[in-house]
């Protein structure tokens, strides 16, 4: 079962014409971090950086102050968490 942040940013990939299907878990279990599981279309380092862009507008921190400390292609894994200046 998907949880409700995974559902959540989901709904908010497709009302902004994104793809959604390629996220099939987040876990953001404190507000300034999230681990995200894809596959295609951000299984790849272009893609990651897409998601990654997205998540920050999602969240509303601005994607340049997002770190990506983990991109795990093996797992489709994202570790993502915000940076303060």
């Amino acid at each position: 079962m998907a949880l409700p942040k995974t559902i959540e940013f989901r709904k908010w990939l497709d009302e902004h014409g994104k793809p959604w299907k390629g996220v099939t878990k987040v876990d953001s279990s404190a507000p300034d971090a999230a681990t995200i599981r894809v596959n295609a279309p951000y299984d790849n380092e272009n893609g990651a950086e897409q998601l990654i862009h997205l998540w920050g507008k999602y969240v509303g921190v601005d994607p340049s102050d997002l770190n990506v400390s983990v991109f795990d292609n093996d797992t489709g894994q994202i570790y993502v968490n915000y940076v303060a200046h």
